[in-house]
């Protein structure tokens, strides 16, 4: 969480925004192949957001539906033709139904995997849209006209995608200070969770909107009545027990708690500020409430843009 992101970044530890990737090279799947994946459910309301509305709530809808996916770079791939293909993309996409998306790419900053070359997320604006664009996707052989046109660049998801996973994200409090994207990347870390025995959403909702949220309010007012930070909670839409087994996520986990900066300048100020301002003492208040992994840091760039992005 951010609060033991701040305390762990004094040992050079960062983090990242959402991830995305490119549309084509996720849609090859036939939709029926897709849930197989990420399995369509309806929001567990006794797993909602760290900053959600309390279990119960007629508000327990989630904010996003977002989709990651492993990705490797081909032998041809190269500035140009990443752009390529990512403009065509962009393109097909928005013939299908699917303006709305925002997809970013997320390379890991300060370490490197064995298992991925970079990770793309899609943020759709709800699941029905990405379940619509996904069957259009298949039903005009998109994916195919991809591959063609753009050999070798990338490839994404592994066989039959089995690295792709689906979240319902729940995005509470949205930056104070709107995005403008001129200096990217972006800096995003992502923890995986689990809630300690006898907790809950609602415990660490508590932590969110007071303590925690107590110290955004104070950020926001010292800097200009707004910052570019904010926080997800991402919920999985699949059954994580039996999801393929990775290096970058243990075999058991109830949620990921994502940080999110528009700069890698404005984490280090956070951090900073945080740190000064008791942050020790919120953090161990995330710490009674769930046990977290260490921070998984990325830098994030904007390569599909939705309308409403």
């Amino acid at each position: 969480m951010f609060a033991q992101e701040v305390q762990r970044s004094m040992q050079g530890i960062k983090r990242i925004t959402v991830l995305l990737m490119p549309l084509g090279l996720l849609v090859a799947c036939s939709p029926n192949e897709a849930e197989s994946i990420a399995p369509a459910a309806e929001p567990d309301e006794t797993s909602m957001v760290a900053g959600a509305p309390a279990e119960g709530s007629e508000e327990t809808a989630p904010d996003y539906y977002v989709e990651f996916m492993w990705c490797w770079a081909g032998d041809s791939a190269t500035e140009d033709t990443v752009a390529a293909l990512l403009a065509d993309t962009d393109r097909l996409v928005d013939e299908l139904g699917g303006t709305n998306l925002d997809g970013f790419r997320l390379k890991p900053s300060g370490w490197t995997s064995d298992e991925f070359d970079f990770v793309d997320a899609m943020w759709w604006p709800e699941k029905a849209t990405r379940d619509a664009v996904w069957q259009a996707w298949t039903d005009t052989n998109a994916q195919a006209k991809i591959d063609a046109a753009h050999p070798g660049v990338e490839s994404c998801g592994g066989e039959d995608w089995t690295y792709l996973w689906g979240f319902n994200a729940y995005v509470s409090r949205p930056p104070t200070s709107p995005w403008t994207w001129e200096n990217p990347p972006a800096a995003a870390e992502f923890q995986f969770c689990s809630y300690n025995e006898e907790k809950g959403p609602a415990d660490l909702q508590g932590v969110v909107r007071g303590p925690f949220g107590e110290f955004l309010n104070a950020y926001d007012a010292a800097n200009g009545g707004g910052s570019g930070y904010f926080f997800a909670y991402l919920h999985p839409d699949f059954d994580v027990a039996n999801a393929p087994a990775t290096e970058a996520a243990p075999a058991e986990y109830d949620f990921v708690w994502a940080n999110y900066w528009e700069t890698s300048g404005d984490r280090a100020h956070g951090m900073t500020s945080f740190n000064e301002s008791g942050g020790a003492a919120i953090q161990a208040q995330f710490d009674g409430v769930a046990s977290c992994g260490d921070p998984q840091l990325y830098e994030g760039t904007w390569i599909i843009r939705g309308d409403t992005g």
